[in-house]
């Protein structure tokens, strides 16, 4: 399985914390990076979504 990394929304209201935590933890073995904003996160905070994966990518 190659690394992964998941960018949690922490205002989604579209998907629920608790089954996003679960979904990453069992599917993908990893703990979600939790970020601000809602479903549309990519978009509304790009800037750090952009720095997430260059430090993702980058270890």
């Amino acid at each position: 399985m190659r690394p992964s990394t998941y960018l949690l929304p922490l205002d989604d209201r579209v998907l629920t914390r608790a089954g996003m935590l679960r979904m990453t933890r069992e599917r993908l073995g990893v703990d979600p990076v939790e970020v601000p904003g809602g479903h549309n996160t990519y978009v509304a905070h790009s800037e750090q979504v952009a720095e997430l994966i260059d430090q993702a990518t980058s270890t």
